[in-house]
C-alpha cells in the first residue's frame, strides 16, 4: 500500500455506552458502563489529531456507543468543527433519539456542516418526523443502509488464549488500515483493541493491551509516522481470528454472553 492510498476514517467515541443492545458489537457497547468523554479532552485530542491527519483522512466520525447520549453533544459538534475545520465530519447514530433533539442540536449540525448518518437497525424510527426536522433545519442526513433495509452485522471472533500468529492475522484482517480510533490521547488501529477493557471487565478476562498496540498522539509528529505504525501488526492481533470472520449475520439483541465475541 502506497502512503497516498492510505486514507483512514478517524473515529472518536463520545459515549462508551449505547441505548441499543447489539450482539457482537465491535465496540463492546452492550458491556460498557455509562461513560461520556470530557469536552476539554474531546477538543484537545481532535486538535492534536488534526495536525497529523488533516488532508490525510476520509472523515472524522463522532460516534459511540451512541453519541446522542452525551449531554453536551450540541457543543461537541461546534468544538469538532473548530478543531478540524477542513475535515468531513459525520455524526454516526442509531437515530433513536433524533426525534427528541433540540432546535439547538439541529442548528449545530447545520452550521458546522455535520453529516448525520443514521445506521438502520430493526427498531422503530419516526422517519417522517426525522426527515421533517432535517428539511426545516437544512441538515445533511443519510440513512445506512437505505430506509428500505436494515443493518446486517459482521462478527470478528476473539481467541481468549491469544494463540494466534499476529502477523498472519494482520495480513488477513478486513479492518486493517481502514480506521484510526482516537481514545485517551492515543491512536488505535481498530475498535476492538481500543475497547477491550469492556470485554475484560465483563467476563473477568485478561486480553492484554500493551502500550505498543497504540501510539500516543504526542509521539506522532506527522501522517507519515502514523503510516509506519499502521503498516505493521500489533501484538494484540494474536487474539483475533480472521479465519472465522462472518459477514451478514443479521442483527439480534445481546444477552451479554461471552460466546458472542469468541
Amino acid at each position: 500500500m502506497k502512503e497516498a492510498d492510505f486514507l483512514p476514517h478517524l473515529e472518536i467515541q463520545v459515549a462508551e455506552h449505547c441505548n441499543l443492545n447489539c450482539a457482537s458489537c465491535t465496540h463492546f457497547s452492550p458491556l460498557a458502563k455509562p461513560s461520556n468523554i470530557d469536552k476539554r479532552d474531546f477538543y484537545c485530542q481532535l486538535q492534536k489529531a488534526n495536525v497529523i491527519f488533516c488532508g490525510h483522512c476520509k472523515s472524522l466520525k463522532i460516534m459511540g456507543g451512541e453519541p446522542l447520549l452525551h449531554p453536551e453533544i450540541t457543543e461537541l459538534l461546534y468544538m469538532a468543527r473548530t478543531a478540524m475545520p477542513d475535515t468531513k465530519i459525520t455524526l454516526q447514530t442509531n437515530g433513536v433519539l433524533l426525534i427528541r433533539m433540540t432546535v439547538d442540536f439541529w442548528k449545530s449540525c447545520s452550521e458546522n456542516n455535520i453529516l448525520v448518518r443514521v445506521t438502520r437497525y430493526p427498531v422503530s424510527l419516526d422517519i417522517a418526523g426525522i426527515n421533517k426536522k432535517v428539511v426545516e433545519n437544512n441538515v445533511d442526513l443519510h440513512y445506512h443502509p437505505s430506509v428500505t433495509t436494515i443493518k446486517s452485522f459482521k462478527r470478528y471472533p476473539l481467541v481468549i488464549d491469544g494463540a494466534g500468529d499476529a502477523n498472519d492475522n494482520f495480513s488477513n484482517c478486513v479492518m486493517k488500515q481502514r480506521y484510526v480510533l482516537i481514545k485517551n490521547y492515543r491512536l488505535f488501529p481498530c475498535p476492538i483493541v481500543a475497547n477491550i477493557e469492556h470485554f475484560n471487565d465483563m467476563f473477568n478476562e485478561c486480553l492484554v493491551r500493551g502500550d505498543e498496540d497504540s501510539v500516543a498522539l504526542d509521539d506522532i509528529k506527522s501522517f507519515e509516522e502514523y503510516v509506519i505504525f499502521a503498516r505493521k501488526a500489533i501484538q494484540f492481533c494474536r487474539y483475533c481470528n480472521p479465519a472465522k470472520h462472518e459477514r451478514d449475520i443479521g442483527w439480534k439483541s445481546s444477552n451479554r454472553s461471552i460466546q458472542e465475541w469468541i
